[in-house]
Formats: C-alpha cells, sequence, structure tokens
C-alpha cells in the first residue's frame, strides 16, 4: 500500500526478523527462501523511540545494501542509494555488493517524533536470480 512508509501504517501482519535481508550469498541474517526468480524488492520497517528530541544533534543512516535502496523516515524519504529517482517502480540501478556500511547524514531533524518514529526501507536488487 501506498501508506507502507508512514508512522501510522499498521504493520502488524508483516514477518520479521534480523537485518540483514537477501538470499543465496550466505551474508544474509534473515534469507528470504522465495526472493530468487520472484521479487526484486523488499519493504523495511523499524519503529525507533525519541525520548527528548532536544538531545537529537545529528542523525546518521549506516547502509549496508546490495544492490540500491531508498529509505524514509516517518513517511519523508531521507537517503537513497543507486535508484534512479525518476524511474521508481522499475528502477535503474548497477550491481553494488554488501560488504561495507555507507554513511548518510540525515539532514532534516524536523522528521523527528518526540516519541515513536519509524525507519523504513525499500531495497531493490538488482535482477531476479534463480
Amino acid at each position: 500500500p501506498e501508506n507502507w512508509k508512514d508512522l501510522d501504517f499498521d504493520d502488524g501482519e508483516w514477518e520479521s526478523g534480523p537485518a540483514g535481508f537477501g538470499y543465496g550469498d550466505d551474508d544474509d541474517a534473515t534469507v528470504l527462501e522465495d526472493m530468487a526468480g520472484n521479487y526484486l524488492t523488499v519493504f523495511l520497517r523499524r519503529r525507533f523511540d525519541i525520548d527528548d528530541l532536544g538531545l537529537v544533534e545529528e542523525l546518521l543512516l549506516s547502509a549496508d545494501y546490495d544492490d540500491g535502496f531508498v529509505a524514509y523516515i516517518n513517511g519523508e524519504e531521507v537517503a537513497r542509494a543507486n535508484v534512479d529517482a525518476t524511474e521508481f517502480d522499475s528502477p535503474t540501478i548497477v550491481n553494488h555488493e554488501a560488504g561495507a556500511a555507507e554513511e548518510f547524514t540525515i539532514d532534516n531533524l524536523g522528521l523527528l517524533n518526540e516519541g515513536e518514529n519509524v525507519l523504513a526501507v525499500q531495497g531493490h536488487g538488482l535482477q531476479k536470480s534463480s
């Protein structure tokens, strides 16, 4: 659904597991057995709480990805890598292997709520390997 990245989206029926997500290359904590040959995109959500917004000085997203992603906080895009913004439904991406995390500075701290927040990530693979 369109609102999957919003804070108020009900993800109670979603499956869960530890990060990283993927298949076939022995570097995933959660192996998606049905992904190979079937789909290229995964949708991930992680709720987090902030007790005092006044203490937040900087926000960094550390991402170790294969092949691309778009990240949102409370429904607003905050970072993307290797996914063309003009072709969101069929992104133009190139091969990017996981193995070294990259840091993305989140400039808009105004997106954060005191209390509950959600980081939502749309992960994209390059091809449907079987």
